[in-house]
């Protein structure tokens, strides 16, 4: 059979840097959305009368998404860009995207070794081929 996956998540609440957005509050900003559509085929095959042999395909990340997944306590990685919706202060409701380049930021925005950049993403497309036997 044929069976299709898929794993969304908003993206998590963190502080931008005081030195990057003087005026950024508290968990004011949002990481990017968690997006992933895995794949798997399998196809069994019935051998002998006692013995079925199985082969399947499982795709993960069939869209070979970067996802982000965290936020990394990494120096060599001070400066990023994202693409952070952008936010009417009269209304709240998103009215953009805008590129942000940010030093520091975290959930917590709590200025510990944590409040540094999201720069840890999932991993990319992965093909696995298999093969097996049941009794």
């Amino acid at each position: 059979g044929l069976n299709v996956f898929t794993r969304y998540g908003s993206g998590l609440p963190f502080t931008i840097d005081e030195d990057a957005d003087p005026t950024a509050t508290e968990n004011s900003a949002r990481l990017p959305y968690f997006l992933t559509v895995d794949l798997r085929f399998r196809k069994d095959f019935r051998i002998f009368r006692s013995l079925l042999a199985s082969f399947y395909v499982d795709v993960n990340n069939l869209l070979n998404r970067r996802n982000l997944l965290d936020l990394v306590a990494d120096d060599a990685h001070r400066c990023i860009e994202c693409e952070l919706p952008v936010i009417d202060p009269t209304t709240g409701e998103e009215i953009g995207t805008e590129i942000r380049r940010f030093k520091h930021g975290n959930p917590r925005g709590d200025g510990s070794a944590r409040d540094l950049n999201p720069e840890q993403f999932g991993a990319p497309r992965q093909i696995l081929l298999g093969f097996g036997f049941r009794f």
